[in-house]
Formats: C-alpha cells, structure tokens, sequence
C-alpha cells in the first residue's frame, strides 16, 4: 500500500513538472518599428510644407509598421494577437491575429524569426504619431499571456 502512494505522488509529480514546463511564457521584449513609405506623393508632401518636418511626416504619410517581438521560448505558441491604437488598450490603428508558424497570415501581413527574435510587419498605415502598442501570445489549448507593451507616448 505504501508503495503505491509513493509511486502515485510520483507520477502527480511528474505531472505537474511536466504541465508547468510546457506553459506559456511572456514575450521579453517588444520593439516597435515606424518606416517611412517612399512615394512620390509623400515626398511632394514633405516639400510642400514648413515647420519640423518629422510631426508633418508621421501626420499625412504612409508608415510601415513592424514588431520586433523578444521571446524567452517558442514553446507551445500558436498565435500572436498584435494591436495598436492611440489609447492605451486600444486598437483603433489595426488589431491583427498572426499564425506563429507563418502560414495563412492576413493580407500585408509578414511573419519571420531568426533565433529568440519575431520579426511581424503588419502592413501600412497612414498618419500614426503617438501609439500604443501590444502582443499577447496564444497556445494550442488557447491560453494567453499577459500583454506585453510599448508606446511612445510621454503620459
């Protein structure tokens, strides 16, 4: 009898060491990435118009946007579910769900990784001067990390 309850508590054990090394973890870190588009009509723009250029630029162009999404493991992750607004929490500017394995990706939207590092561009948008950033990775049984935020806000 008293063998069984040792090999029972061992296999909980087991269990239980095995679940927590399989779950989820947080992204480390996540930069955000705003390219100028170049097109003649944005460079028609910014020679038309006077005072600091850079909040001219960012008011009335096509920006490109991209994630530089930091991960302590790929293990177990599905998805990445990647927003943007101009609210903390928001997603006025896109609200985009990326397959973690690259396939099936929205339209525009472009997922690759060299070692611990996601690289997702997520399309053009036009007019983005302060934003809030976020990802939230999702797992096959569909549990999700915290967010992970970035924003270039001063508030």
């Amino acid at each position: 009898m008293k063998g069984k309850l040792i090999l029972t508590s061992l296999i909980v054990l087991l269990v239980a060491s095995v679940s927590v090394a399989q779950q989820l973890v947080k992204p480390e870190s996540l930069d955000v990435h705003l390219e100028l588009v170049s097109d003649s009509q944005n460079l028609g723009q910014l020679e038309e118009q006077e005072g600091d250029p850079l909040s001219q630029i960012t008011a009335t162009t096509t920006q490109k946007v991209k994630y530089v999404i930091g991960l302590l493991s790929e293990l177990n992750i599905s998805k990445i579910h990647a927003k943007m607004g101009t609210t903390d929490g928001g997603n006025e500017v896109f609200e985009i769900v990326a397959n973690f394995d690259g396939l099936n990706l929205p339209e525009g939207v472009t997922l690759t990784k060299t070692g611990n590092l996601v690289y997702l561009e997520l399309g053009e948008y036009i007019g983005i001067q302060t934003f809030y950033a976020e990802v939230v990775l999702e797992d096959n049984a569909g549990g999700f990390t915290l967010p992970l935020k970035n924003n270039n806000s001063d508030n």
